[in-house]
């Protein structure tokens, strides 16, 4: 059974093990994070590789929920209205964003399909590493 640790012990911890101070681990710890959230609010790959804790994929519905929400804010409010227009650049550069998600979602479930039935009936994909040479 997982005996969890507050911050405080697990900062101390690895501080102790690595022999740096610290301020420094937390500072370490915090940067990691912060990259880890900026890399998932991007909005640029369709999972997102975490090592040691595991996958995290983009759910479709979701995805799907937000693009029409913000669909509906564009089609809704005039770009032309000045007090409204950075907030229409916004929803619709974060829309074109989700679009292409989107296309990424799809054409990685369509790899994946495509794989597995390669798996299934036998047949080799075309990613192999081995490339055909000369005998000699």
């Amino acid at each position: 059974m997982l005996n969890p640790k507050k911050h405080n012990e697990f900062y101390k911890q690895v501080a102790e093990e690595l022999g740096l101070p610290e301020s420094e681990v937390q500072d370490i710890i915090a940067m990691y994070w912060s990259t880890v959230r900026k890399k998932m609010e991007s909005l640029e790959e369709p999972y997102l590789l975490i090592e040691n804790l595991g996958t995290f994929y983009v759910k479709t519905k979701s995805l799907k929920q937000q693009i029409l929400k913000n669909e509906i804010y564009v089609k809704h409010h005039n770009p032309k209205d000045f007090k409204k227009y950075p907030m229409f650049k916004a929803t619709s550069e974060r829309l074109d964003k989700l679009n292409n998600l989107f296309d990424k979602v799809i054409t990685e479930r369509e790899r994946k399909a495509e794989h597995k039935t390669n798996r299934i009936n036998g047949t080799k994909s075309d990613r192999s590493m081995e490339t055909p040479g000369e005998d000699s």
